[in-house]
């Protein structure tokens, strides 16, 4: 039995049935709604990574009062990293009796690793990926003003005269705090020697710049631990990003966790459009038993056409989820501070999980029924499996609802919380319910039988009664309500 084909060709006869068609929506809707909010927090979470390596020069910095040696280097380039060198210093600069203290930044051919230099070379404020050429310095406008110099011009820094050749408009990774209020100018690496500025003593910072992917750098914690211990400062910008990643992650908690709550809903819908699809499909699966299908051939036929079902849903789901978060975005655009690079897969990803997940947690257990049925129930229809219990379902339904929790929030103890919270509330309600029936249905059973009863009676025998018959308790409450509209005409 080729169970593959025979499952795609039972869900293509069944999308017409309301049942699974309302299942289909539900496990849509539940992936648009954490796809949309997972494409928006990652586009930002990187965005903001990608700001925040521009603002410390890459996305690992090492720096140290000594030259880094060339081991290092090749180590880093090994693991999958970018380099680039970079020396500060504060020294005298000099343009004919004109003399100010400057910061110098000494840059090698690799910089910027991230971002643009604004710098004006005579034509306008232009952005560059690159530093000076050697022989030529840019300077900052402050210090060109204090100077009395402009482009063309020389300045002396140490030994050596370089030629202003720019006026930095914005650096990339710009330095804030009182760092920043020295005047700047920039130069390449190659001339600092010529300067004769660095002798035994002199106050210089090393700073070596890395690129590269998270991976690459975790795969250094080691290396990093110990170079920490030799004294290196080393800043990561996952760890010394601004302040605002930190509230991105406290927002992505909070709008994952409202995202989880239309799955619960969802979760919900599935359960209940799972129990119709169940019962429809009892006839087929005593069928199947005739003709020699094997619980587990049931259980595996049955569990493929509701796997289609949900990739299927996952995809259009995330569909829905992209194109809601663009809205969004849309929305937000002159609201954020930086742009933001295009969605990736992970969300996605994230989407067919949670989809497969609602429909392992809330239809698995309902499922199981179809494994057990006899095939006697050809001849008998009364022969139907025994329904899973409802602590069974409510307890795989909260472990697999809780596991998603814990996912999206990455915070154990905060799943944990939630979810017992909810536990603890669905028990005081259904404590609560079962105390109003117990009230209530005394009261109910007492009622007389007369013209005003006679239709709460017919009701009451028919509530019990079996799917097909259950119009009849709709009838009995019409009548009930006819009655006692009559009867209250009678009396005006």
């Amino acid at each position: 039995m080729n169970l593959i084909a025979l499952s795609l060709k039972g869900l293509r006869r069944d999308l017409r049935a309301a049942d699974v068609r309302a299942l289909f929506v539900a496990l849509a809707l539940a992936v648009a709604a954490t796809t949309m909010i997972g494409f928006f927090l990652d586009r930002l979470d990187r965005g903001l990574t990608r700001q925040a390596g521009q603002l410390l020069g890459g996305d690992l910095v090492l720096e140290q009062g000594r030259a880094f040696d060339d081991a290092l280097r090749q180590e880093l380039r090994h693991a999958g990293l970018e380099l680039s060198d970079q020396v500060d210093l504060v020294s005298m600069v000099s343009q004919g009796d004109a003399f100010q203290p400057a910061g110098l930044k000494v840059v090698d051919d690799h910089y910027p690793l991230y971002g643009k230099v604004r710098v004006d070379r005579g034509s306008g404020v232009e952005g560059v990926d690159h530093g000076p050429a050697p022989g030529s310095a840019w300077i900052a406008p402050r210090l060109a003003q204090l100077l009395d110099a402009g482009i063309g011009d020389r300045v002396q820094v140490g030994a050596l005269s370089l030629t202003i050749t720019g006026l930095i408009d914005r650096e990339p990774d710009q330095q804030a705090g009182f760092a920043g209020l020295t005047p700047r100018i920039m130069l390449n690496i190659q001339d600092l020697e010529a300067t004769e500025l660095v002798r035994p003593g002199s106050r210089i910072e090393y700073e070596l710049l890395a690129a590269g992917p998270p991976a690459a750098i975790d795969g250094l914690a080691a290396r990093l631990e110990a170079l920490r211990n030799a004294g290196v400062e080393i800043r990561d910008v996952r760890v010394d990003r601004p302040s605002l990643g930190r509230s991105l992650d406290r927002a992505q908690k909070y709008l994952s966790l409202a995202g989880l709550a239309a799955v619960l809903l969802a979760g919900v819908a599935v359960a209940m459009a799972t129990r119709r699809y169940v019962d429809r499909h009892l006839d087929t699966a005593a069928l199947l038993r005739c003709f020699g299908a094997s619980q587990r051939q049931l259980g595996q036929l049955f569990a493929w056409q509701l796997a289609w079902l949900g990739l299927v849903a996952a995809v259009v789901g995330a569909l829905l989820g992209l194109a809601g978060q663009a809205v969004l975005l849309a929305l937000l655009t002159r609201f954020l501070p930086l742009e933001l690079p295009p969605p990736g897969g992970m969300p996605w990803l994230m989407g067919v999980l949670t989809a497969l997940a609602v429909l392992v947690g809330f239809a698995g257990p309902t499922l199981l029924r179809l494994k057990r049925v006899s095939a006697l129930k050809v001849l008998r229809r009364e022969l139907d499996p025994i329904p899973a219990a409802g602590w069974l379902v409510v307890a795989f339904a909260s472990l697999v609802f809780g596991a998603l929790l814990w996912l999206y929030s990455g915070d154990p103890a905060l799943a944990l919380g939630i979810l017992l919270g909810g536990l603890v509330a669905l028990v005081l309600l259904w404590g609560w319910g079962s105390r109003c029936c117990s009230w209530s249905l005394p009261c109910w059973l007492a009622c007389p039988r007369g013209a005003k009863g006679a239709g709460l009676a017919t009701g009451r025998t028919s509530v019990g009664a079996p799917a097909h018959g259950q119009p009849g308790a709709t009838a009995g409450f019409f009548r009930h309500l006819r009655g006692d509209g009559d009867h209250r005409a009678g009396q005006r």
